[in-house]
């Protein structure tokens, strides 16, 4: 069937999409991509999608096929790709790629038969980059990478494995590998994964986010470092961003909650929703945050933390309640940050 994207469906020849975006649903039948379907040749570049991608072939939250003389550089995806029936290959920025892929990420999750938070299928090269979705699998699923023929390096991953159907082989980054990876990782922490199948080292979410991982390049990546996670420095032009996170518990504190829903809101509005990892804890990047704080809301309980110290790390949603965490001293003041933050005021 024909190849289906948000913004493309084919590019061949000398193509060049570059500071493009798509935004929505994406159904196809054979290749099916965010943004571009098929990328036979050409290039994709300072580009993005959001949305959902659904395909019963190849699936990619940007692009679904690269071709061996294509490259996608600079872009990122917050697509979900969900297979639909089977021999399906899932990723959370391109389901199969047998080009480059440079200094790009994934933030959506993947579904198929073979399925990575980034790739599905590595049979090109890929380096710097990274994937925070998790992988959703019938054979092959890795939080980086379902099944590797190719070249990786510096890369990491943070996403769950999860078996869809049959008994899949789960790795922390790859699930399966006959190629080279080189310089990557994967946080066990909030993989919930202890085993890896592509020769990746596996480090806590204290170590990744305590430096650049070695055989990171500086000039490539940055790091908030003791908060954050590497990121590429092109996403924030230069800037420091803000770091959000902090840990979901069912209860008052002892019982960490994965897998919960997690929606974000500042005095500017909707921020996203992200999921909660394997060990309970959340974590997004933002450009920048209003004074009025950030709410953060369990979608799934109904609890919710607030803060307006200027400091977004270490949260804490407590159960069904309200945990507030303020600069302010005086209630009418806090209280009107609250109504901003949530809208309330408008």
């Amino acid at each position: 069937g024909a190849s289906a994207g948000g913004l493309v469906g084919l590019n061949s020849g000398a193509g060049h999409i570059s500071f493009s975006s798509a935004s929505g649903s994406v159904d196809g039948d054979s290749n099916a991509g965010g943004l571009v379907g098929a990328l036979e040749s050409g290039t994709v570049e300072h580009s993005f999608a959001t949305g959902t991608v659904f395909s019963s072939q190849t699936g990619g939250g940007l692009v679904g096929f690269v071709g061996a003389d294509a490259a996608v550089t600079t872009s990122y995806a917050g697509v979900d790709v969900v297979g639909i029936g089977f021999s399906v290959v899932a990723g959370g920025l391109v389901g199969d790629n047998e080009g480059t892929i440079s200094q790009s990420y994934a933030t959506g999750s993947a579904d198929g038969e073979i399925a990575g938070g980034f790739v599905g299928i590595n049979n090109g090269t890929i380096s710097d980059a990274y994937a925070t979705g998790s992988a959703f699998a019938s054979n092959y699923g890795g939080g980086f990478v379902g099944q590797n023929n190719g070249v990786i390096d510096s890369a990491y991953s943070l996403g769950q494995g999860f078996e869809f159907g049959g008994t899949p082989i789960l790795g922390g980054f790859a699930a399966f590998n006959t190629g080279t990876i080189t310089s990557a990782y994967w946080d066990t922490d909030t993989s919930g994964i202890s085993a890896d199948f592509g020769g990746a080292s596996g480090e806590t979410s204290a170590q990744l986010k305590s430096a650049l991982p070695d055989g990171f390049d500086s000039s490539v990546w940055s790091i908030v470092a003791g908060k954050s996670f590497a990121y590429l420095g092109w996403q924030f032009d230069g800037a420091t961003p803000t770091v959000i996170s902090g840990t979901v518990y069912s209860n008052s504190g002892t019982t960490k909650a994965p897998n919960q829903e997690i929606a974000l809101q500042d005095a500017g509005g909707d921020l996203g929703t992200i999921v909660s990892y394997a060990d309970g804890s959340f974590y997004k990047l933002a450009s920048s945050l209003s004074s009025s704080g950030l709410m953060a809301v369990n979608s799934d309980s109904g609890g919710s933390a607030y803060s307006d110290t200027g400091d977004y790390t270490g949260m804490a949603i407590y159960g069904s309640g309200v945990r507030i965490s303020t600069a302010d001293t005086k209630f009418s003041s806090l209280l009107g940050n609250m109504n901003a933050a949530t809208g309330l005021d408008d």
